[in-house]
């Protein structure tokens, strides 16, 4: 019984589809030293934050005070 229902409700259990203005498909990739890498990580780590979702929130809010000061 147990695993006739796992087997139905598989399908049914993945997370929804993001659309597609929110999908994420380009990769930036970049160069750094293990102790550059370490302070990146720790810094994610503090916030509770995966170092991706991190960075890219940095580097993004970084953009963004950049370009407005350009106005």
């Amino acid at each position: 019984m147990l695993c006739e229902f796992f087997v139905y409700t598989l399908p049914y259990m993945a997370r929804p589809k993001k659309k597609e203005s929110e999908t994420k498909t380009t990769i930036l990739q970049i160069r750094l030293t293990d102790a550059e890498r370490d302070a990146i990580g720790e810094a994610a780590k503090s916030k509770g934050l995966e170092t991706s979702t991190w960075a890219r929130m940095e580097l993004l809010g970084l953009a963004k005070r950049l370009l407005s000061r350009k106005d």
